[in-house]
């Protein structure tokens, strides 16, 4: 028997973007309803990213942080989205403090979670609850397959209740899908595995449009000792310490990479880099290497990467006696449904937030 469901908002995603929809929703009075392939607010990529927001608070105006963006952004991005991103960014992070998220403040940004590799928790978990506390209701464990449409207006969905076996129509007055992007179809990603570019589909069968999906961010620099998760490295590990590839050879300096901190502002420049070293015989079995034992022995006094990880490469891989391995991981999708400022798609009834646009 399908299982009939009707709402004002159905929200498809329990990840940041779907989470605070959900909250906006419920202020305005209205009825909303957040469904999700996973138990609510978790194995999405909020939850596993590192919980750092960049922002224009004290160290940084908006038109700064605005013209990074675009330069960083090889000036492709949507310049009216990164106008509300750089503008709007520091209220929207300061007010999750009243959904009862810690926000640690920085000069040019701020910080949320405590769980190494789970930082994002710290923002999904209490903002879950405040959106239950305020009535919004969830749905785990839901497999929506497309959206529904009554003329060109989109009115719904159908989906799949794994958990009870049965089908679940969807019956709303509009749908915003922030079901994030597609990372887990990639061999090598630190996206969790429910992340397989679901609402690209169901975007693109609703009527709406797609872009630059060709672009697909790759950290350059996560763990690839056999075994081993793979962490992304950064900090004075990788600024100081000297990426190589097979012959001993300093990658960023053969490609002339200079913009700093090279995982920040050479992301793109140094994952292409490091991938073309290991397709053109320069690698270590798929991966090149960092060589930090003169970092570690400078450094010996400090913490040079997260705690964790930190451990692990000094007492198990032995990273002060030999270099330890590394290669680029996919990490996020840049493209996605278009969107306007207020996450409208075009198609009536259809909305967007998140990785997915």
């Amino acid at each position: 028997m399908v299982n009939a469901v009707e709402t004002d908002v159905l929200i498809l995603g329990s990840g940041g973007a779907g989470l605070r929809a959900a909250i906006e929703v419920n202020r305005f009075g209205k009825k909303a309803i957040v469904v999700s392939k996973a138990p609510a607010g978790m194995n999405n990529c909020t939850v596993v990213a590192g919980g750092g927001f960049r922002a224009a608070f004290e160290g940084m105006s908006p038109e700064e942080h605005a013209k990074d963006t675009m330069e960083v952004g090889k000036g492709l991005n949507d310049r009216r989205l990164v106008e509300v991103f750089t503008k709007e960014g520091p209220e929207r992070i300061l007010e999750m403090r009243s959904y009862g998220v810690e926000v640690r403040v920085h000069k040019t940004g701020a910080a949320v979670g405590s769980i190494p590799n789970l930082m994002g928790l710290g923002m999904t978990k209490p903002m879950v609850e405040y959106a239950q506390s305020k009535g919004v209701e969830f749905m785990d464990n839901v497999v929506t397959t497309r959206l529904l449409k009554k003329g060109n207006d989109v009115v719904g969905a159908v989906g799949y209740d794994v958990k009870n076996e049965k089908p679940v129509l969807f019956s709303a007055r509009a749908v915003v899908v922030a079901s994030g992007g597609a990372g887990a179809l990639y061999k090598r990603t630190d996206c969790p595995i429910r992340t397989t570019g679901d609402g690209y589909s169901l975007g693109l069968h609703a009527g709406a449009s797609l872009r630059d999906m060709e672009f697909v961010q790759f950290f350059p620099l996560a763990l690839a000792e056999p075994g081993e998760p793979p962490y992304l490295l950064g900090g004075l590990l990788t600024e100081e310490g000297t990426i190589m590839n097979s012959l001993g050879e300093d990658i960023p300096k053969k490609y002339g990479l200079k913009a700093r901190p090279l995982v920040l502002k050479s992301r793109d420049l140094l994952s292409r880099a490091l991938m073309s070293e290991i397709t053109q015989g320069g690698g270590v079995d798929g991966t090149v290497l960092i060589d930090a034992r003169e970092v570690f022995k400078r450094r010996s006094d400090k913490q040079i990467t997260g705690g964790g990880v930190q451990q692990l490469l000094l007492n198990k891989l032995r990273a002060t006696e030999r270099p330890f391995r590394v290669a680029p991981i996919c990490h996020f999708n840049m493209g996605g449904v278009i969107i306007d400022e207020h996450g409208y798609t075009g198609v009536p009834g259809f909305y967007a937030a998140g990785e997915v646009v």
